[in-house]
């Protein structure tokens, strides 16, 4: 069927070129003659009517070969290797029918093997059912053998607890999740960018786990990361993604910071004072107690007084510095406590110069 397609397609090529043949003679004719009339009309000369007609044979001669010989030998080539290919692809068709038809015979004819019961003739299928046959079950078989072959799973490694931003105030158990389709190597966790810790024998049955001791450590955020390796041929290792979370032990520490509006004071002048209480993260302590006490050059207490930090976790103090108080060294000392955490205490120092023009 398909040689035949492909040998009316040749024809049928071959007519149409023929055709389009036809139309580019009669029209180079058409041309070449509306030529010569014109030429003809504007000289009027016989001799160069023949000497017109001649280069315009000559041209048409030329242009024929080029236009037109040319392409149609090379097309008809090409409408031959597309015939010879269909022929190809049809041959090969046919020996494949002729396989399926032996494959479909032996179906049907074979016996039943010893210990099997034996069919009657008219109860075996003919070739057309029992080529159905074979076409239905060939999907079912294809579903098994897909089921038959594991599909990998790729490796997963996360951090269950605790989760990102979390704030730990004791020991605290780490919760490790990981699946892979080989088994699993190694599962190891990590500090703060440290050396990784083995905790692959520390399963619970659904998560790796390893109790994390905070006692030693300083309060702030700090890191946890884990990993897993597989034990396949060519190991692979996944890191979880990383967890940052907040160390608050059981000491909480304030830490102080006193400010001074000036470094040098001259007698008969007000001093300012500003106390900011922040905790271990940095974060501004409100309500905390300040106590504040100032000591002159001579050691003595020049001023004392107590206030409380404000939400941005600073106290305001104010003191006048006395026309006849000592010049001098001035120490500042300030301490904190609040409850639940650890007291603390700072101090520091400005200098107080004479008024000017009073001085010796």
């Amino acid at each position: 069927m398909n040689a035949k397609n492909s040998e009316h397609a040749l024809q049928a090529g071959t007519s149409e070129l023929r055709k389009i043949t036809v139309f580019q003679i009669v029209s180079i004719a058409v041309i070449f003659i509306t030529g010569l009339i014109i030429v003809n009309y504007i000289i009027g000369s016989t001799l160069w009517l023949w000497l017109l007609l001649i280069l315009c044979l000559a041209g048409g001669i030329s242009l024929f070969i080029l236009l037109i010989i040319i392409p149609a030998s090379r097309i008809e080539e090409l409408l031959r290797i597309t015939a010879d290919e269909n022929k190809n692809l049809t041959r090969q068709n046919s020996a494949l029918k002729k396989q399926l038809a032996n494959l479909q015979g032996f179906g049907t004819q074979a016996t039943q093997p010893e210990g099997y019961p034996q069919f009657e003739q008219d109860e075996i299928q003919p070739k057309d059912k029992a080529s159905k046959g074979i076409a239905a079950e060939l999907p079912l078989a294809d579903k098994n053998i897909a089921g038959a072959v594991a599909i990998p799973f790729p490796i997963v490694c996360s951090i269950i607890q605790p989760q990102d931003g979390m704030t730990i105030r004791k020991t605290y158990r780490i919760l490790v999740e990981s699946t892979a389709s080989n088994s699993i190597a190694t599962v190891g966790i990590s500090f703060d960018g440290g050396k990784y810790i083995d905790i692959t024998n520390q399963f619970d049955g659904v998560h790796y786990y390893y109790d994390w001791e905070i006692k030693e450590l300083e309060s702030g955020i700090h890191t946890i990361d884990a990993r897993v390796v597989d034990s396949s041929a060519t190991p692979q290792t996944v890191n979880a993604k990383q967890v940052k979370v907040k160390i608050d032990n059981l000491v909480k520490k304030l830490k102080i910071n006193i400010k001074t509006y000036q470094e040098k004071y001259q007698l008969n002048s007000m001093l300012r004072v500003e106390v900011k209480v922040i905790d271990n993260f940095g974060e501004a302590v409100r309500n905390a107690v300040v106590d504040v006490t100032i000591y002159d050059s001579d050691n003595s207490i020049q001023a004392a007084g107590q206030g409380m930090t404000n939400a941005n976790g600073i106290a305001y103090f104010g003191s006048e510095i006395m026309i006849d108080d000592p010049i001098g060294t001035y120490t500042i000392e300030a301490r904190v406590s609040m409850q639940g955490y650890e007291s603390g205490m700072e101090s520091t120092t400005f200098e107080v110069e004479g008024v000017k023009g009073q001085e010796g």
